[in-house]
């Protein structure tokens, strides 16, 4: 009698371990799901934020508001080019290409790891644009996360 009590217990042992690894189990997948969907979130918060960002940038770009366009630059960018240059190089791009037609985007994606840039989060967001005295041109940006907002790094168009 005293084995069957032993042996019932065991199994109760083993039962209530059996339960305690399911219950693990269930809040182990339960915080995955939840990080994924935190994550997609936050990858839809940032393709939202870098198409206000680029937005922002055309809006001063084609208003030829070359002094805000600075402004609102990175400040990794700001680091890396003397603001006279940066307004001269950007002056030179815009003027030529008189008014802007259409704007088509194409592309807005994470980017890895970029050579010659400190680690940190990158996007990329290409548009097809129009313009008065361009068919087709290619405007390249990229972005940079510093803190909590996204700023242009580089704007290039060919």
């Amino acid at each position: 009698m005293a084995a069957l009590v032993k042996r019932s217990v065991g199994q109760q042992n083993g039962e209530i371990m059996h339960k305690i690894c399911k219950i693990n189990c269930l809040i182990i997948i339960t915080l995955i799901f939840f990080d994924g969907c935190a994550t997609l979130q936050q990858t839809r918060i940032d393709k939202e934020t870098a198409l206000d960002v680029t937005n922002t940038w055309f809006k001063y770009l084609d208003e030829m508001n070359f002094e805000k366009l600075w402004e609102i630059s990175s400040d990794l960018r700001k680091l890396k080019t003397d603001k006279e240059d940066f307004i001269r190089a950007i002056r030179g791009i815009r003027k030529p290409l008189g008014k802007v037609i259409d704007r088509d985007l194409q592309v807005n994606d994470i980017m890895p790891l970029i050579e010659h840039y400190p680690d940190g989060d990158y996007r990329k967001v290409v548009y097809w644009s129009k313009y008065e005295n361009k068919n087709f041109v290619r405007e390249y940006f990229l972005l940079v996360k510093e803190g909590d907002r996204w700023g242009v790094l580089r704007y290039d168009f060919k």
